[in-house]
């Protein structure tokens, strides 16, 4: 959270509108940590990305800075 809230600080200062995350498929937690912190699902790309003998999906998550 500390690295995020840093990471969103300096490009807010530099005059970056929204932030997107992508997360793997794979990784729920990743959404869940994205979400609790203000992302908020915006696309998903099906089978996006092939890993562990697996297609994955890519979640994108945008979070307006201003």
């Amino acid at each position: 959270r500390a690295l995020m809230t840093a990471l969103e600080s300096h490009a807010l200062a530099r005059g970056a509108h929204s932030m997107i995350a992508g997360v793997s498929g794979g990784n729920p937690e990743g959404r869940a940590f994205h979400a609790a912190i203000g992302y908020a699902d915006t696309a998903t790309i099906p089978a996006a990305g092939f890993k562990f003998d697996l297609w994955w999906d890519l979640w994108l998550m945008q979070k307006f800075l201003t």
